[in-house]
């Protein structure tokens, strides 16, 4: 069926030829827009699934409170000599930083002037009145170092606002001090400028290298520039279709590095595969459109098998519930779809239009049957690669054997591998953000950027105001208070205030004055006894934001005293939701946290509750796949097993290299390396599944036209080995290069990708195809293709032709 469609489709090309790359043309061209927006759209905000508790609780908070526009931003002041901060200047600089600000006119009307907080500022104020020791949380344990808080809008000019405040900071700094900022926004203009940086680089580094091994896989200049336009119209689709995914679902900034690096390395796979078919028809003597005709028919079913199970892997990744997964699958099935489409229309249409000029060949107006002696005589020749395939044939168990003892002990390290869901993951270490973030955690901890939410919602309708639930909540903020990893004094709330509690009276009494006017309220306060006063003014500011507008629902606000993405936070949530809550309340409330630190449990957690049955799915559609192209039932089998070792193995190196820091003398950022970044094994096994497989179906669609010509299997692995080991390997070291620049990245989880494909591929492409899967394929012999049986070699009479390649069925058929 394959065979028949592919003449009429090739003949279809050869009339539409110039049409047909005009407008592939210009659909490339199309996608340039949304590539020069892309980065416009990522961001590293990303929102648990629907239906589990972290979810539930965001949109329990978005229904009674309102989100405040202004986000914390942390100003840090360090004495360089190691002296105590609390200097005249460390004053004169928090002074200078408030009046900068609040004066700014580029930070005009995005400041809350009443949210400043620091050392200096808390002096003589109520709270330090109260407490004298709160002042304190804003130095550093050795006191060299100091911070100050603000809230700022970011919402209209986030880079305006954040090189604003870079250069306030800069600008008043005084001699003999280093200071930081801090903050969200800063982070991801920081993150977005070195994903542009790392994209430019392995491009850099990458395209020179293709380069290279295009001209010693083909040996002909003219067919070089081929395949890298194919991947240059493939990229601008890759990254028009992210762009237009960012826009309605959240992209992490290191999404599109991945999907380049992927379009790149299997765009570059397909298109050299396809043209050395061609290349080679064009040296039996075969004329262009003969030479399309075979290429398309025999190379191009290979790799729409070969697409059909990359894509498989990915499309995996799209019923994921979680958005950042999703959106990672589809992207890159798409671009697995449109290489398939690219190579099946953009390269037959450039060799039936140029391929005389790509491929003169000399040999065209011999006989064929000068022909076929010269390809017997090749065939017969002591080649590397044959000597290869007679060498894996003849010590199949050894090989075998030995591939066991080395690969068992690593794939061990697995049980072993642990992952991490630390966003400051994503942060790359080199830039002004990452210095002032690393900074602040080594001083303070990160807990000051993310302040924990909490809504109480009474089960009646005015239910907060009732003696029971204050003394439910003063149980609850109670045992908050209790828990290590919790600021005591950080919790705000109408009960709370600065961890002081507040007398039922006090709230009844605050109740009453927000319903006042501004003359009545000053009244009031005016009866109070002075020392309390200022307490009740602080009080009333606060006092509306912790109560929702419908009087049914409360907010408590706290910070903890560990990273809130540490597995430490993680704990405290999942005892705070279990034990906290139904102690304090049973059933009289709906109690939600609306935090960083549930949104990432929840996500992960989800994620890797599917990821189990999506690995399991995803396997069981390749094996169908596989299994009808080469209808065997043991082919597929085998294959999986192959690249369950192959993934099991590289797992298990990367436990040894980074989290046992075996590479720390290479890579000395990954010293403090607690896991592997979650999203990462997912997408992992996706790619090494079908890339994996991609190269054992270039080879084995050779053997099978081999074998299916009468060759023994012994035989096809060598005849294979010869036409396709060169191939593979060059295709292996496109990849390599591709994934590989990736480790100069700057972002942990772009080197632990890279690391991983990379090395991935390299065993891969390597000593599993080239090694052990033909020892496997010569052990197993007829039993590969179970229940098909090939033809039963007949031995050909004295002069006639032996059965070749030229009259070999297709694999299709």
């Amino acid at each position: 069926m394959w065979k028949d469609f592919s003449k009429r489709y090739v003949a279809f090309l050869d009339r539409a030829r110039i049409l047909v790359l005009l407008l592939w043309l210009g659909l490339a061209l199309a996608a340039i827009p949304g590539v020069l927006t892309l980065f416009d759209h990522l961001g590293m905000d990303y929102n648990a699934p629907e239906g589990t508790p972290a979810a539930q609780a965001r949109h329990l908070f978005e229904q009674e409170f309102a989100r405040e526009p202004y986000e914390n931003s942390v100003v840090l002041l360090q004495r360089d000599n190691g002296h105590r901060v609390l200097t005249e200047a460390a004053a004169q600089f928090t002074r200078d930083l408030v009046s900068s600000i609040t004066g700014s006119c580029v930070l005009k009307g995005q400041t809350d002037p009443n949210s400043f907080l620091g050392y200096f500022l808390l002096q003589g104020t109520p709270i330090d009145q109260q407490d004298p020791t709160a002042k304190m949380h804003f130095i550093s344990p050795d006191q060299d170092t100091m911070l100050v808080t603000v809230k700022i809008n970011y919402a209209l000019h986030g880079d305006e606002t954040v090189a604003a405040l870079r250069d306030i900071v800069q600008r008043i700094t005084p001699p003999g001090y280093t200071s930081y900022l801090v903050c969200d926004p800063a982070i991801g203009k920081d993150t977005m400028e070195v994903v542009i940086r790392d994209i430019e680089r392995i491009n850099l580094v990458a395209v020179p290298l293709i380069v290279l091994v295009l001209l010693l896989l083909f040996r002909k200049a003219k067919l070089v520039p081929i395949p890298l336009i194919a991947i240059g119209i493939v990229l601008l689709f890759a990254l028009g279709l992210i762009s237009v995914i960012a826009r309605y679902t959240p992209v992490l900034p290191f999404a599109p590095t991945i999907v380049s690096c992927i379009g790149l390395g299997v765009g570059i796979d397909y298109s050299v595969f396809m043209l050395s078919r061609f290349q080679e028809e064009r040296r039996q003597g075969r004329s262009p459109y003969e030479a399309t005709e075979i290429m398309v028919q025999r190379a191009g079913f290979t790799i729409l098998v070969s697409a059909l199970t990359l894509g498989t892997a990915f499309v995996g990744l799209v019923f994921f519930p979680v958005d950042l997964i999703s959106c990672i699958g589809s992207a890159i099935a798409l671009i697995v779809g449109l290489t398939l489409v690219n190579n099946l229309v953009f390269l037959p249409a450039v060799t039936l239009l140029l391929g005389g000029w790509l491929c003169p060949d000399k040999t065209l107006g011999q006989g064929r049957a000068d022909l076929g002696r010269a390809a017997e005589a090749n065939r017969a020749g002591p080649s590397f690669w044959r000597r290869v395939g007679a060498f894996s044939t003849r010590y199949s168990v050894a090989i075998i054997i030995v591939a066991l003892l080395l690969a068992i002990p690593v794939s061990w390290q697995l049980a072993n591998l642990t992952v991490s869901d630390n966003q400051d993951d994503l942060l790359p270490y080199d830039t002004l953000s990452g210095q002032a973030l690393g900074k602040m955690k080594s001083e303070f901890g990160s807990a000051m950027l993310s302040p924990l939410d909490i809504v109480v919602k009474a089960q009646t309708p005015g239910g907060i105001w009732s003696r029971e639930f204050y003394d439910a909540t003063t149980k609850f903020i109670a045992a908050l208070q209790g828990d290590p990893e919790v600021k005591p004094d950080s919790l705000m709330s109408v009960v709370s205030m600065q961890g002081h509690a507040v007398p039922y009276e006090g709230i009844a009494f605050a109740r009453s004055l927000s319903g006042m006017n501004d003359a009545l309220r000053n009244a009031a306060l005016a009866q109070l006894d002075p020392n309390l006063r200022a307490s009740a003014e602080t009080y009333l500011r606060e006092f509306g934001s912790y109560v929702s507008s419908d009087g049914d629902a409360m907010k408590i606000t706290l910070f903890l005293s560990v990273d809130p993405l540490s597995r430490e936070a993680k704990a405290w949530l999942a005892k705070a939701r279990r034990d906290y809550v139904h102690s304090a309340y049973g059933d009289r409330a709906e109690v939600g946290f609306a935090c960083r630190t549930a949104e990432s449990l929840d996500i992960v957690d989800n994620a890797f509750g599917i990821f189990p049955r999506m690995v399991m799915a995803v396997l069981a559609v390749i094996y169908i796949i596989i299994g009808l192209m080469f209808r065997s039932a043991i082919i597929p089998l085998r294959l999986l097993i192959t690249v369950g070792l192959t993934i099991s193995f590289i797992f298990g190196m990367f436990d040894l290299v980074f989290l046992r820091h075996w590479g720390a003398f290479l890579l000395p950022q990954i010293e403090n390396l607690q896991g592997l970044f979650w999203i990462l094994p997912i997408i992992a096994f996706c790619v090494i599944v079908g890339l994996g497989l991609d190269y054992e179906l270039f080879i084995l669609s050779r053997v099978k036209e081999a074998v299916w010509t009468g060759r023994t299997t012994q035989e096809g692995i060598q005849d294979s080995l010869e036409c396709t080991g060169k191939l593979v390997t060059g295709a292996g070291a496109i990849m390599i290069v591709s994934f590989g620049g990736m480790m100069f990245s700057t972002m942990i989880p772009l080197i632990e990708i890279g690391f991983i494909m990379g090395f991935a591929i390299l065993i891969d492409a390597t000593v599993v195809r080239i090694l052990l899967v033909p020892a496997l394929m010569s052990v197993a012999d007829q039993w590969n293709w179970w229940p098909s049986r090939p033809p039963i070699k007949e031995e050909p009479a004295e002069g006639a032709k032996r059965p070749g390649a030229d009259n070999a069925p297709l694999t299709a058929t």
